[in-house]
């Protein structure tokens, strides 16, 4: 999951977290929760490039949202009848 604070869907990525001070959860393709909280930090331009191919900054990853066993959350993220 990689959300940018500098473009138009910016209203779900951190500048809500950052304004609001409440934590954002996402499922990424793999079913995989994660959430990005106040106070996270955002990639800088180089590990952007080196992890999503894109030499920006403002973009965050989150981190993966585990249970009180600590296994990994994971959310349903097939869609039936497609």
């Amino acid at each position: 999951m990689a959300i940018n604070s500098d473009t138009p869907s910016a209203r779900t990525g951190p500048v809500p977290v950052y304004q609001f001070g409440i934590p954002l959860y996402l499922a990424d393709f793999t079913g995989e929760l994660k959430v990005f909280m106040p106070g996270d930090e955002t990639l800088s331009p180089h590990e952007a490039l080196q992890l999503l191919s894109v030499k920006e900054h403002g973009f965050a990853t989150g981190r993966v949202v585990k249970d009180a066993d600590n296994r990994v959350i994971r959310v349903n993220t097939q869609s039936p009848g497609w």
